[in-house]
């Protein structure tokens, strides 16, 4: 009889671990639902994921470097890209805006001229933070393309995403010819 009683102990522990599973997986189903719910609560024309593509050709924008190891925003006066596609995102000047929260992807590739002997460093700026995407060091005045990709996280509503340019070793301005700047969502806070 004791040994019955610990058997059925243990089977009513095992099922009652058993249910706490089931319970924690439904509970996280739940919880992606509610997620997906939520976000077409707020926004039910949300059909398509955000994503920005700005763009700049055949131009000679000089950026004044006005001191070196100082990161200086690709722009023109207002602006020296244009706004191309856009969807759910807020472009504006040279900066884009995000409209909902979560990590994006970004591609950048630029054309620009630099003088002999400086080092020249890329970024993306997102809010306050800045990321170096590549460094050239010139042997000469040059024309140099670069192209990078990477990923933003924890991209807040309202922050602020643009390309930044810096000269490290010296205060001579850099002149950008072409750019092409795309950024889209690819996970949802």
């Amino acid at each position: 009889m004791k040994k019955l009683i610990v058997i059925f102990g243990i089977m009513l522990l095992g099922a009652a671990v058993y249910g706490q599973t089931i319970s924690t997986t439904s509970m996280s189903i739940l919880r992606a639902r509610a997620a997906v719910d939520v976000l077409s609560a707020n926004d039910a024309s949300l059909n398509t994921m955000p994503y920005a593509w700005m763009y700049f050709s055949d131009e000679e924008t000089a950026i004044t470097v006005s001191a070196e190891d100082t990161w200086y925003t690709v722009t023109g006066g207002d602006s020296v890209w244009n706004n191309g596609a856009v969807s759910n995102m807020t472009l504006q000047h040279d900066t884009a805006f995000a409209t909902y929260a979560g990590d994006y992807a970004f591609q950048l590739s630029t054309t620009y001229v630099m003088a002999a002997d400086d080092t020249v460093w890329i970024a993306v700026k997102h809010q306050d933070e800045v990321y170096p995407l590549g460094r050239t060091l010139s042997i000469g005045a040059e024309l140099i393309n670069t192209s990078s990709s990477g990923i933003l996280e924890n991209v807040a509503v309202g922050d602020t995403i643009m390309v930044q340019v810096q000269n490290a070793t010296d205060d001579t301005d850099v002149t950008f010819l072409d750019g092409m700047f795309n950024l889209w969502m690819i996970r949802y806070d």
